[in-house]
């Protein structure tokens, strides 16, 4: 499997709405455009499942865009993606293609042209939280993630071309991660993929483009990646380190980052540094100055809430009332399209900032010491990533807000002086308490009833941290929990899979607010 880093987790930095159906989108086209000279002249996107039904409302035509323009995922330019598009000359089109369903739920085929004429169409599957999987280049299956910097080739399928493709390699001293080679039948044109540990040197296509029988070579960087010892894969093992190193799991997680994504010290905590900056940005500016979301279905909650405190008249209690305020302003903050950081996901971003923020807030934390809780959320939900899925579309609602609560949860365990194994009684207890939650947006748009989702996530994160922090075991231990959840997730059926045709989406109130009535 390949390394998951802190800040897939806390992460990415991104504009709203969806970390799959955004910051995924605009990956998976981001790699597209790599595998083909450009620049383009066109792009054309043919969308299934969840995002045929709800890419306008989630921003996933404005990601795409952005993506196969070079646009990363905290590109704010991706607001303006089709304004540029316009201007650079390149046409586009998006075509819903609701028919064939026997495909991952998150899928797009890309098919591009060039200004040479030469053209080339990818199939890519956003998996969630912002990761992805490029499936397929010109109709022939491939399997390629863009998580190690990678050489691939186009070439004739015949004897002696994989051989003179690794003397290349073998030549220049670059060391083979993996290497696969995909092909439409025997004889025929194949693909060949070769991910490096390292930086790929340029000068390596044209010496593989001197072989007659290779028809194309293009090169993928990726910033490298190493396995080292300080690993877990699951919250057993990552006890075990914890006792075993006698260090709490936020510490844990960021030696981890440091040693497996080959990142200094400083860098890796400037860079948290950066998530608690933009965190703090999405929470408070909504406060200050209300904007309506793209869809108009939210917008000036979070200030409601705000002047209700002033007043006095709140049944929460402080640190709750600001944690369910924070919540919701992040989540107004991504529904119009601003900066937030996915944590795990765009759709349940506000729960672990809205808890972490508050608490700073009443207990007086340090930014330093919220950095350090930052970690401790991280590894709940690398868990659930690695193990599970953190995609509202694969496993509901329970996935996202589900996981992000547990996370949050966790994080507060250890801000509170609670050992490791409560951090894992926690989050274990928040996933049993929304075991089951549907994943059902009006309109096909993050906004309703996924604000009001993450208010209560922030309170169910409180609730489990108050029992762990109280003594009061967990009975099924948090690994077993992520698979419970993860099973129940792949048995709701797909109309409470975020395709917006089941649950809340389809009351008279929802369709008619979102002038879809029948």
């Amino acid at each position: 499997m390949s390394f998951i880093s802190v800040f897939d987790v806390m992460g990415p930095n991104m504009i709203g709405p969806s970390s799959s159906h955004t910051a995924g989108a605009a990956r998976i086209s981001y790699l597209a455009q790599k595998m083909i000279e450009g620049p383009l002249k066109r792009a054309d996107f043919i969308l299934y499942g969840s995002f045929a039904k709800t890419y306008h409302g989630h921003g996933t035509d404005r990601a795409l865009l952005g993506g196969i323009m070079g646009f990363s995922t905290d590109d704010m330019r991706i607001r303006n993606s089709f304004d540029i598009a316009h201007e650079k000359g390149l046409k586009f089109s998006f075509t819903p293609n609701e028919q064939e369903t026997d495909i991952h739920p998150n899928t797009v085929d890309i098919c591009m042209e060039n200004e040479k004429g030469q053209k080339m169409t990818v199939r890519g599957e956003s998996l969630g939280g912002g990761k992805v999987r490029i499936v397929d280049i010109n109709h022939v299956q491939v399997d390629f993630t863009g998580e190690y910097s990678a050489v691939i080739v186009i070439h004739q399928d015949t004897p002696g071309v994989v051989a003179y493709i690794t003397k290349c390699l073998s030549d220049r001293n670059i060391n083979i991660a993996f290497m696969r080679l995909f092909r439409e039948s025997k004889g025929e044109i194949a693909y060949t993929i070769v991910e490096s540990d390292g930086k790929l040197p340029e000068n390596i296509v044209p010496a593989i483009r001197e072989n007659p029988n290779i028809h194309e070579v293009m090169i993928v960087q990726i910033v490298r990646r190493r396995i080292f010892i300080m690993d877990f894969k699951n919250a057993n093992e990552l006890l075990a380190l914890c006792e075993e190193k006698n260090l709490p799991i936020s510490e844990i997680m960021r030696i981890r980052e440091i040693e497996l994504g080959e990142t200094a010290s400083e860098i890796v905590n400037k860079k948290m540094t950066r998530v608690l900056g933009i965190m703090k940005d999405a929470a408070f500016s909504p406060i200050r100055q209300p904007v309506k979301s793209m869809g108009g279905l939210i917008g000036g909650e979070a200030r409601k809430l705000s002047l209700h405190a002033q007043e006095k008249k709140g049944l929460c209690g402080n640190l709750l009332q600001k944690a369910i305020t924070y919540a919701m302003a992040t989540l107004e903050t991504n529904a119009s399209m601003g900066l937030i950081v996915a944590s795990p996901t765009a759709g349940s971003a506000g729960i672990v900032p809205g808890l972490m923020l508050a608490m700073q807030e009443h207990y007086q934390f340090s930014d330093e010491e919220i950095i350090r809780a930052l970690f401790n959320a991280s590894a709940i939900g690398y868990l659930a990533m690695r193990n599970a899925t953190v995609a509202g579309a694969v496993g509901g609602c329970q996935a996202e807000v589900g996981v992000a609560s547990a996370m949050a949860a966790s994080a507060a365990v250890e801000l509170m002086g609670g050992s490791p194994k409560e951090c894992t009684f926690a989050a274990s207890t928040v996933l049993m308490n929304m075991l089951g939650l549907v994943c059902d947006p009006v309109g096909g748009l993050v906004e309703y009833p996924c604000q009001n989702r993450n208010a209560a996530g922030v309170a169910n994160a409180i609730i489990a941290a108050e029992m762990a922090l109280a003594g009061i075991p967990q009975l099924i231990p948090l690994d077993e929990m992520i698979q419970t959840m993860f099973t129940v997730g792949k048995k709701l059926p797909a109309e409470l899979r975020e395709t917006a045709m089941g649950g809340c989406a389809t009351t008279p109130s929802a369709c008619e607010a979102c002038h879809i009535c029948s």
